[in-house]
């Protein structure tokens, strides 16, 4: 099973998705499957009714429960002071999202991050586009043509762009793209967490 996962994931990031990555959610059918075959494991030599085998049997249910333990305690831990994802405090505390919600509720709204803004403020919204898709690892071939057409939108008065989060500074490209898309637009909030443009006639 775990080659067949393992498998069927390397041609998905190849052929349909470069944006997947191998990280501890996706994983996460890989590591029941080991966590099975070490119970299983642990029971044989329980069963073998040596002495010695019992003892390591013993011991290495202890190291994996100990194990297992710390790692839930430091999650539980992390979460009592802030919980994660959408519902972390830096989201639900957002001067941003605030900033949104007073927004009249006719305008429409483009922005790099559209799930967390809808779950967040209830306001759907379009998702600025990317120079590259990274489903497919590839240019996006309409990326101008999409550009101009939400520039044109926000400088027509109707609509507005919200940046929520960072990311983009974190190199040269994403500067250029943020440089962009707000060329010419006026910066109506700058906050700790994001930003907001819209065309001020």
């Amino acid at each position: 099973y775990i080659y067949v996962y393992l498998g069927a994931m390397l041609v998905s990031m190849s052929i349909f998705d470069a944006a997947t990555t191998f990280d501890n959610r996706i994983l996460a059918p890989v590591f029941v499957i080991l966590l099975l075959t070490l119970v299983t494991l642990l029971s044989w030599l329980w069963q073998r009714k040596l002495v010695w085998m019992r003892v390591s049997t013993a011991g290495l249910t202890i190291l994996v429960g100990y194990f297992f333990a710390t790692n839930q305690i430091r999650q539980v831990q992390s979460t009592r002071f802030d919980s994660e994802g959408f519902a972390s405090r830096i989201w639900v505390q957002s001067e941003t999202l605030a900033a949104v919600k007073s927004m009249h509720v006719d305008q429409v709204l483009y922005t790099n991050r559209p799930t967390l803004l809808y779950i967040r403020t209830g306001r759907p919204s379009y998702a600025l586009p990317t120079p590259v898709d990274t489903a497919l690892d590839q240019a996006r071939p309409t990326y101008a043509s999409d550009v101009a057409k939400i520039r044109a939108d926000v400088l027509n008065g109707g609509s507005a762009m919200v940046f929520l989060g960072w990311e983009w500074r974190e190199d040269l490209e994403g500067l250029a793209w943020h440089r962009e898309l707000v060329a010419g637009l006026d910066l109506i909030g700058s906050y700790t967490d994001g930003e907001i443009y819209l065309a001020i006639p």
